[in-house]
């Protein structure tokens, strides 16, 4: 029983530090449409949230009955595109620091502040916004929008 609860937990501390990783949304941006609920259910544990708009999907995921480690996804299909834009809020016990850290650790370049106060990243194929203030209830905006 100890090894089966040791495993759960390594998978667990895994898949939340795997969630906050830049590979985890590049990967996600060019998953096909049609087998983002298999890869987001199955493969990673988020729960499918409804929405009313067209060639989207959310997802959330909240880790340990703990609401400040929330992810809550929304993933928007462009028609006649191969990847997708991202646009994500994180709870409060997500360090910015640390996933702005490994932003530059993969390739990105900070670009500055644009006029709506988001931090911009850049690489050859994706730009990464990033709201510099949590809102009110202390979750981070990130957009991911691949470059094409």
């Amino acid at each position: 029983m100890k090894r089966i609860l040791a495993l759960l937990t390594l998978f667990l501390s895994i898949n939340l530090t795997y969630s906050q990783n830049i590979k985890f949304l590049e990967q996600i941006s060019t998953i096909s449409f049609w087998d983002i609920d298999d890869v987001m259910i199955n493969g990673y544990g988020y729960r499918k949230m409804e929405v009313e708009q067209e060639r989207t999907r959310k997802y959330a995921k909240i880790v340990d009955d703990n609401i400040n480690s929330v992810i809550v996804i929304s993933i928007l299909n462009p028609k006649n595109s191969s990847t997708h834009t991202l646009d994500l809020s994180v709870g409060s016990d997500y360090s910015m620091d640390k996933f702005k850290s490994n932003l530059v650790e993969y390739g990105y370049l900070y670009q500055g502040k644009n006029d709506y106060d988001l931090l911009i990243y850049r690489n050859d194929k994706n730009n990464i916004l990033i709201s510099s203030v949590p809102n009110k209830v202390g979750a981070t905006q990130i957009i991911f929008a691949p470059i094409e």
